[in-house]
């Protein structure tokens, strides 16, 4: 029996919904009125892993090394080719932390020179190695998608004394492996880096007639110097992953070994040179959460030495990490990177 002054339909559409609610569904969305625009979807930025999960990769001897940013222990991730003919260098995380990149040259006086090529790995025990680019490249770096690498072409036939003075940067497509000129000219282009949203590029060239960084967007248009720079040598570029602000090397003399780390906003804002302490710095790199700095300071005033430090983004807190004990050791490398 239904209820007295409760029309039929109203029960049969009460039924349908309870039926809906208990099996996990629900009625459609009434249709929008005409003229009412649908709301877009809210997409979130991607959550950055946290500084201390991932180990810091460095050069040292011929190797890569992973260092753990917490307890300084480390571990080969490409080791030593034992057979003198191969010197690994220029290791880069891909954006899952999974995968690398590295460079490949021939062991010898001024190796350094030419490249075999630019390899990518599984992070463990090299597996699913393979050879992205074949030919004299350096200074891997993924975009922030993971579907492409931007990397250093250098032209070693085009030399002055023992330096080659030409190198472009170029970029590769991960799955394919096809490879495209994004500068040209004879310059030194090296050292590309890719801006968080992946729209820029920035990089070192001596362009200008001295080394600076430079920034271009991601299809290799509008090449321009990022601003105040102030005078000496600039290289080395990296973007925070959180704030997109741009850490470099800069040497104010060059005549000097002395290097500085300066942090700036891509229109040249807001530079700061962070404290490091009495010894010139030679790399540095942002944590993958963008709130750490690692940089490799020189063991002694010779510069052939370094030792990883790590700071919080202003430089403050800064603590050494290896070697952990003072005295006990440093690397053999001018390559580091964190992100």
């Amino acid at each position: 029996m239904r209820a007295r002054g409760v029309p039929p339909c109203t029960i049969a559409v009460s039924v349908c919904v309870a039926l809906l609610s208990a099996s996990g569904c629900r009625p459609a969305d009434p249709p929008r009125p005409a003229g009412r625009p649908k709301a877009e979807a809210v997409t979130t930025r991607r959550e950055l892993p946290a500084w201390s999960s991932v180990p810091l990769l460095c050069e040292n001897w011929r190797s890569v090394l992973a260092v753990n940013p917490v307890s300084g222990i480390m571990r080969d991730v490409v080791p030593t080719d034992y057979s003198g003919q191969s010197w690994f260098t220029d290791p880069a995380w891909a954006p899952d932390h999974r995968r690398l990149a590295f460079s490949e040259r021939p062991h010898g006086l001024f190796s350094w020179t030419k490249s075999v090529g630019i390899w990518m790995a599984q992070k463990d025990a090299l597996r699913g190695l393979s050879l992205l680019t074949s030919g004299s490249d350096r200074c891997p770096s993924w975009s922030p998608d993971g579907a492409q690498v931007a990397f250093a072409r250098q032209f070693p036939e085009i030399y002055r004394g023992e330096v080659p003075v030409t190198s472009n940067i170029w970029v590769a497509d991960v799955t394919t492996h096809h490879t495209r000129a994004l500068t040209a000219g004879d310059f030194h282009d090296q050292c590309p880096d890719w801006s968080p949203d992946g729209t820029l590029i920035a990089f070192e060239s001596d362009r200008s007639g001295r080394l600076r960084i430079w920034l271009m967007d991601s299809d290799g248009h509008a090449l321009r110097p990022l601003p105040n720079q102030g005078v000496g040598r600039s290289h080395y570029p990296r973007w925070n992953p959180r704030t997109g602000e741009l850490l470099y090397v800069h040497e104010p003399d060059p005549g000097d070994t002395w290097a500085e780390l300066v942090v700036c906003a891509p229109d040249g804002s807001r530079c700061r040179v962070l404290p490091t302490g009495p010894l010139p710095c030679e790399r540095a790199d942002w944590s993958p959460d963008g709130t750490r700095v690692a940089y490799l300071r020189a063991s002694n005033a010779r510069h052939l030495r370094f030792q990883v430090w790590v700071a919080l983004a202003d430089g403050s807190q800064a603590h050494q990490v290896y070697p952990r004990r003072p005295g006990a050791g440093s690397l053999e490398g001018h390559q580091l990177t964190w992100r």
